[in-house]
């Protein structure tokens, strides 16, 4: 997978993605989560790294299914199991767009995803707001690490 350029890899996420919001059932997004956990090990990606990544996607999931479980069904009947398995599918499809990103992006180095988005003609202003914010958000995990050291 490294060794794709970029460009190609961008595409291949967009239409991954694409596929699993348009897909109906649940086998397509299942088949992408497995797959993408296999790249995880193909890749020496840490499992454990990836599955922090995915803590806010799963905690999206857990609040959908307590709302779709307990929201009304058609004619304010109770929706129950139904809206369960509602929540399952959609609850599959963020969790597998997810991982796809998540994936793209410890795979592919910053600076391979900036030359590709320039590549593709996105605006500059936007280019330098993701280099901006990729070292902030460094720079403020430093100094949070920091106060959360000197206060043990």
């Amino acid at each position: 997978m490294k060794e794709l350029d970029p460009r190609l890899k961008m595409i291949i996420v967009l239409t991954i993605i694409i596929m699993i919001v348009s897909y109906n059932g649940f086998a397509f997004p299942l088949v992408v989560g497995i797959v993408n956990l296999g790249i995880c090990r193909a890749g020496r990606l840490s499992l454990k790294k990836v599955l922090k990544s995915l803590s806010e996607p799963l905690f999206l999931v857990a609040v959908l299914l307590v709302i779709k479980y307990l929201a009304p069904g058609p004619a304010g009947l109770s929706s129950g199991t139904t809206g369960l398995v509602e929540g399952l599918v959609i609850g599959l499809r963020i969790i597998s767009a997810s991982l796809v990103v998540i994936i793209f992006g410890m795979l592919t180095p910053l600076a391979e995803i900036i030359s590709a988005l320039s590549w593709f003609r996105v605006s500059k202003t936007f280019i330098e707001i993701l280099v901006y914010a990729n070292h902030y958000i460094f720079t403020l995990h430093e100094d949070a690490m920091v106060i959360y050291n000197s206060q043990k």
